[in-house]
């Protein structure tokens, strides 16, 4: 049995957080700082710039 957490080779998001939820409240944050938050671009143009380049990545997110 080992003392460390382990993730299955190459986890999902929802793998990860799973194991490691203490990370999930900041991140949550900066997400809505960066899409949420001041900016000239509208939310719908950031979230548009998100997803093209999870798309770029292969990142089903």
């Amino acid at each position: 049995m080992s003392v460390f957490k382990t993730l299955p080779k190459n986890p999902d998001m929802l793998q990860v957080f799973r194991q490691f939820n203490d990370g999930l409240p900041p991140l949550c944050e900066y997400y809505d700082v960066i899409l949420r938050g001041g900016s000239p671009l509208s939310v719908g143009e950031r979230e548009l710039i998100a997803a093209y380049v999870s798309g770029l990545n292969a990142c089903r997110f």
